[in-house]
């Protein structure tokens, strides 16, 4: 019996690909598979296969996602702790900090 959400699995692996800025093509071509395989696993149709090449940097980047995801928990559990009007402060912070990103 399967223990693992391929669904969502499939779409940890999309968002993954998305922010590397590849499309469904590039990575099956990085992996050896079809576009339309990478398609079918992204929804959840196929199962992956769990040979990750080191080379790929997929390694690096689960790495760097459970940073981000343990990052991200902190992040949401302070700013839970401060009041509504803090919470709005910080969520426009956030949209200028990421406005002015894309403006430069």
């Amino acid at each position: 019996m399967d223990t693992i959400d391929y669904g969502l699995l499939g779409k940890r692996i999309r968002d993954a690909r998305k922010k590397m800025g590849l499309t469904q093509a590039e990575l099956g071509d990085r992996v050896g598979v079809s576009d339309s395989h990478i398609s079918h696993i992204e929804n959840g149709i196929a199962k992956p296969s769990l040979k990750i090449s080191p080379e790929e940097g997929l390694s690096e980047q689960i790495e760097n996602d459970k940073a981000s995801l343990t990052y991200s928990n902190e992040l949401a559990r302070r700013i839970h702790g401060l009041s509504i009007r803090d919470q709005h402060t910080v969520f426009h912070l956030i949209e200028s900090l990421e406005k002015s990103k894309t403006d430069e």
